[in-house]
């Protein structure tokens, strides 16, 4: 019972079509709905497990706690993350840095190791060390509803774990699962309420949403924000769109792009942005800004870089893209592009181009932190993330999504759980696969990995002598066994299968597209003077002035109570007032309310938070 007070969970549903090659009377194709899981001993857990009592239900969450978070304030660990990013778009412009930088001298491999590199801070890393997780049984239940969902607890808990009651009275076990899953057990939470028991009410299970899932969203939200208006692609056509048709990368659709594919496109995008700000910076190396398009120029000028150099046009492009400065849209900037979206008048002197380049960058900051925070093991980078896409998922109307970042704040950095519950929870969010530094994965992928194993033995073996639910069952048991054999019998035989492809180098594409960026948007005598129409949206501004109008009380209100009707959780369908609803000016009444929300939290903390600045706008709205 020790082990299982420091235990997690996280499942997920699996769905498979058992097709019928010959048919017959009575024989159809069947769909088979079940659901598989994994389990782990916990990282950080305190002696004893996780207690219920390090859990308050009633803690709401506040504005100014998101307002004040460390992920939206310029400060701190943003400049050591923006420049990280900076410099590994430089090394993947061109590759003949590892050369010119030179390579390291000890342990480990990977040029970034050189000493000068920028590196990435290290915020609250969690212990290394392989984590051992195991298969439970195959569950013949759909876990896609509430009332499966409440089968699948059942059985788990009480059919597998032998679940004891009294010795886990006080006990809480954390629950992971993608969004779908978390959203049903607090369903299900909810519908018990009302009962009398803490076991018959469920007080022992603390659903917490799969950062592997919350990953794919924030990519697939940063494609969808920044893809203009595809009923117009001709008058609204924004720089990503045109950087998937430059790059061929005909899988990437406006909506219900696959993942891989859309984050190589949103990563390579961001990529040659940062480059088309170097090609800036190389204006005044070269007689004629023409002879930039010649990538072996700009190289040759690469290399007679030090490690100092390297670092010095690091710090151009973080100043021209990263700082609070650039970042935060000055009052004038505003007021054109209300005039620019009244009128439709056309804007032509460019700075409608860089501003969509900055926005776009700001997103992809995000999701960089985030992935090298999960590879990391370092939940202060992860939460750093967190803050940053809650009024992202906000301004985008991704209810569900919004649901979710506002949870794992709520979770990670209010009172409403304990220091120890909070570590807890993000660090097995994550499960080291390797035992190494750079090996963490996050816990709902490691099921995903599962499922698709699953999908390929049966797929294999569709005209096998056994049926689907005993291979099922089967296989889903013996997954892990396979796994540790396999390696095993490789390392003997000194051969390794690996089906991954070998990704080819695109610095000759991203150089290309670095040089369009360049000269289409940030040269003031190429062709920036082209008409925009089409201007990327301020989402932190936009996400937070939703929030303030009701959607963040909305969401206390669902979470703080303990009885009534919650079933609706995941079908949220108002996040948001109408756009009549507004007030005149959002974002000039949004800026005066963190205006004197941060004058406030100044003087309480006794000057430790810099209040933030305010233009005329702001200033004659908060008068």
């Amino acid at each position: 019972m020790a082990l299982l007070r420091s235990i997690c969970v996280v499942w997920d549903n699996f769905e498979i079509m058992q097709r019928v090659l010959e048919p017959g009377i009575g024989m159809t194709d069947k769909l088979w709905s079940v659901t598989t899981a994994k389990a782990w001993k916990g990282a950080l857990m305190p002696e004893g497990g996780l207690k219920q009592s390090m859990y308050h239900r009633e803690v709401p969450l506040t504005l100014r706690t998101i307002q004040q978070s460390p992920g939206l304030n310029y400060g701190g660990s943003y400049a050591h993350i923006a420049r990280h990013f900076i410099a590994v778009a430089f090394t993947k412009l061109f590759p003949e840095l590892e050369e010119i930088l030179g390579k390291p001298t000890g342990a480990g491999s990977g040029w970034h190791l050189v000493d000068g590199f920028p590196k990435l801070p290290n915020i609250d890393r969690i212990p290394i060390g392989k984590a051992e997780h195991i298969t439970l049984d195959l569950i013949l239940e759909n876990e896609g509803s509430t009332d499966g969902t409440h089968r699948v607890i059942e059985n788990i808990f009480n059919d597998q774990f032998k679940w004891d009651l009294a010795s886990l009275k006080e006990a809480l076990i954390l629950v992971y699962g993608d969004q779908k899953s978390y959203s049903n057990v607090l369903s299900v939470l909810q519908e018990l309420g009302d009962e009398v028991e803490g076991y018959d009410r469920l007080d022992q299970i603390l659903p917490i949403p799969g950062l592997f899932h919350f990953k794919m969203a924030l990519i697939d939200g940063i494609k969808g924000a920044n893809w203009g208006n595809e009923k117009d692609p001709k008058m609204n056509r924004s720089a990503l769109s045109a950087h998937a048709q430059i790059l061929n990368r005909k899988k990437v659709p406006a909506t219900a792009s696959p993942f891989t594919h859309t984050e190589r496109l949103v990563l390579d995008s961001a990529y040659s942005r940062i480059g088309g700000f170097l090609w800036q910076s190389f204006e005044g190396k070269v007689d004629d800004y023409h002879q930039l398009k010649n990538r072996q120029i700009i190289l040759n000028h690469m290399k007679t870089w030090t490690m100092e150099t390297f670092n010095e046009y690091v710090g151009v492009v973080f100043n021209a893209c990263f700082t609070k400065a650039v970042q935060r849209p000055a009052p004038d900037v505003l007021e054109r592009e209300k005039k620019r979206a009244k009128d439709d008048t056309r804007l032509t002197d460019g700075t409608e181009h860089k501003t969509n380049h900055l926005r776009f960058l700001s997103g992809a900051l995000t999701y960089h932190a985030l992935t090298q925070g999960i590879k990391l093991g370092d939940i202060g980078m992860i939460k750093w993330s967190i803050d940053r896409s809650i009024p992202f998922f906000a301004a985008r109307n991704k209810h569900n999504y919004a649901n979710v970042s506002l949870w794992l704040k709520r979770l990670t950095d209010t009172t409403t759980a304990d220091t120890v519950l909070q570590r807890a929870i993000l660090a097995n969010s994550l499960i080291n696969i390797r035992g190494k530094a750079d090996s963490f994965i996050e816990a709902d992928r490691v099921n995903e990995l599962l499922n698709l194993y699953l999908r390929n033995i049966i797929t294999i073996r569709r005209n096998g002598s056994f049926d689907v639910e005993h291979q099922l069952r089967l296989q889903t048991l013996l997954a892990t066994f396979h796994g540790e054999l396999r390696a095993r019998l490789e390392a003997e035989l000194g051969e390794r299968t690996n089906s991954r492809h070998t990704t080819p180098s695109l610095h000759l594409d991203l150089g290309h597209l670095a040089h369009i960026c360049y000269i289409t948007s940030l040269n003031p005598n190429g062709h920036a003077a082209r008409q925009m129409p089409w201007i990327a949206p301020d989402l932190i501004t936009e996400g937070m002035n939703r929030l303030a109008n009701g959607a963040l009380a909305r969401f206390n209100d669902r979470v703080t109570q303990r009885q009534g009707n919650f079933s609706n959780f995941a079908a949220t369908t108002d996040d948001g007032p109408d756009d009549e609803a507004v007030e005149q000016d959002p974002v000039a009444a949004y800026e005066a309310r963190t205006i004197m929300s941060n004058l406030s939290a100044h003087e309480e903390c006794g000057g430790l938070i810099e209040p933030l600045e305010a233009g005329p706008s702001v200033i004659a709205a908060a008068a």
